[in-house]
């Protein structure tokens, strides 16, 4: 299933709810804050600053296209339930009525004609300091949903009266706003009638989790509040369960997102400003801040490689601004909020000019758009430049790899025990003497249609590289001894023996990238995230792409390796 999974809705619909559903949920939470118009200030600032300069993304702060407020009155509500920086309010279950306390935006999406097709309840988050004196009802949640009771109804009712059922409602909140989307969940079967048991509800940064199928929260790993009190029964049990003083103990949910990463400047320098995950380290609150105004969802979904992401797989997303953007490179770094470097990961770029590397496995790396540098070295790697001229990174000299040109146009490169292969990338580079110099022959190379051209600029020194042939299509296809056989779904392959092999899409609709691959002496047994394939006769330097099963698979006769 994909990263975003949604109970009841295929992968593109959840994939679209996810974004939606965190730029409801960022609005709400940035509209005003102690009577500052927050996500305009924030929106002005990038735009003089320039986009990038600071993050990842250019920042925007209205709703989407097509969404409006629905105001108290359409709701059938009082006046006096609005407050001063317009939001509706619930009570706070410690101090009563009280203005700034706990807040929502009620949003609906209305077309040109005025239908309207879906509403969304998008709770704020702490944006006064009278929202702290409710935390410690967070995790028992019924004092709270109590509160909830009279505006559901009335948006209950608002809904009804366009025709809507509760599966057309969004409920969600980033930080607090996330939880409060948590505790709606939990009680929905018994506010407003059982209207919204059905509703779609997605916590955002939610530092409250509960755990059911109904409900989806995202978050990074590396934001202090997102999990912060988890699913425990109250605040004391909370409180018990952390690792050290207020630190998060990075505990992971059925219903939560819980290895995505924000690699910001402070992610870049994790070992020291990270070193402790406390709610007490301003440090720790970077990608919890920076989540706010941040594209990272809507470019996870975009990737080329979404649909082979779990709702475990490692993802990180630079979120770098120009500065860091020179000098760091992205990657799934050891970090003292994480405990999966090393694994499979997917390194999600930017629009911007990255500096992208690989781990020490299988991964799989995305450019987007900008002029991006990507430094590969082990393992099976795939990687998708974008747009702008991105140039591969390779360790050692020309002569280590054989290059392929595939009949898809993408590029395989084989040697030094990795196999990549690419798409959308205009240059390969090979080390020299320990460092990218990008001078002298036989280092720099534009990707031609017949070969790799030297851009050394004296041609007598020029050393071009012809594409290897491998075997691509047919029955039977060979894969000999240092050779690479490239086989798609209906092909088959015999006499295989060393280096590399692709299987492309062979098991349809199961196939799918590695997540965990092991090796052994002798014949190759590499395991996968559904089982583990045994492939007979094949050396321990085998590198293998692109099948990820159920259960233990032995390869059919036909395709045994002998």
């Amino acid at each position: 299933m994909p990263l975003f999974t949604i109970s009841g809705l295929d992968s593109s619909a959840a994939a679209e709810l996810a974004v939606t559903s965190h730029a409801l949920a960022t609005y709400s939470q940035t509209d005003r804050a102690l009577g500052l118009p927050l996500g305009q200030m924030l929106e002005t600032l990038d735009d003089i600053a320039g986009p990038g300069t600071f993050s990842g993304n250019q920042v925007t702060s209205g709703l989407p296209s097509g969404w409006r407020e629905v105001s108290a009155s359409e709701l059938g509500l009082s006046p006096s339930v609005v407050d001063v920086d317009g939001y509706i309010t619930l009570q706070s279950p410690l101090l009563g009525n009280v203005s700034r306390g706990p807040q929502l935006k009620v949003l609906a999406e209305q077309d040109a004609l005025g239908n309207i097709s879906r509403v969304s309840v998008a709770y704020a988050g702490t944006n006064a300091p009278v929202d702290i004196v409710d935390y410690s009802f967070l995790n028992s949640g019924k004092e709270i949903a109590k509160t909830m009771a009279p505006v559901l109804s009335g948006v209950a009712s608002f809904m009804d009266q366009h025709g809507l059922e509760g599966d057309d409602a969004i409920i969600t909140g980033y930080s607090l706003g996330g939880a409060l989307a948590n505790i709606q969940a939990r009680f929905s079967d018994q506010l407003a009638g059982g209207f919204f048991a059905d509703s779609h509800y997605l916590g955002h940064a939610s530092p409250l989790i509960f755990e059911a199928d109904n409900v989806l929260n995202i978050g990074f790993e590396n934001d202090v509040i997102h999990r912060f009190v988890g699913d425990h029964e109250d605040l004391k049990s909370a409180l018990k369960g952390f690792d050290g003083f207020l630190e998060n103990s990075d505990e992971n949910y059925s219903s939560s997102v819980d290895n995505l990463v924000l690699f910001d400047a402070v992610y870049s320098k994790s070992p020291w400003l990270l070193a402790s995950d406390s709610g007490l380290n301003p440090f720790a609150w970077g990608a919890h801040l920076g989540g706010i105004t941040s594209d990272a969802v809507a470019r996870i979904v975009s990737s080329s490689f979404y649909e082979l992401m779990s709702q475990d797989s490692v993802v990180v997303v630079s979120s770098l601004g120009a500065a860091g953007r020179a000098i760091h490179w992205v990657g799934d770094i050891d970090s003292p909020t994480s405990n999966h470097a090393g694994e499979p990961a997917f390194i999600v770029g930017s629009v911007f000019d990255d500096l992208l590397r690989d781990g020490a496995s299988d991964d799989y790396i995305e450019g987007f758009a900008g002029d991006d540098q990507i430094r590969v070295s082990t393992g099976t790697n795939q990687v998708e430049g974008g747009q702008g001229s991105d140039t591969l990174l390779f360790e050692g000299e020309a002569d280590d790899y054989e290059i392929y040109r595939l009949d898809d146009g993408r590029i395989g490169v084989s040697g030094h025990d990795s196999l990549t292969l690419a798409s959308g990338i205009e240059r390969i580079e090979f080390e020299y003497d320990g460092g990218f110099s990008g001078a002298g022959p036989g280092l720099r190379y534009v990707i031609e249609d017949d070969r790799l051209e030297d851009e050394f600029r004296l041609d007598w020194f020029d050393r071009d590289i012809a594409f290897v042939d491998a075997p691509q299509d047919g029955q039977g296809a060979e894969w000999s001894r240092e050779e690479v056989s490239l086989a798609d779904a209906g092909d088959s392959v015999s006499s295989a023996r060393d280096d590399a092999l692709h299987l492309g899409d062979l098991f349809d609709d199961e196939a799918s990238f590695s997540t965990e691959s092991s090796r052994d002496t002798g014949d190759g047994i590499f395991g996968w995230h559904g089982g583990a394939m045994a492939l007979a006769g094949l050396e321990a330097a085998a590198s293998f792409v692109g099948s990820a099963l159920s259960g233990h698979v032995e390869l059919p006769e036909a395709w045994q390796a002998i």
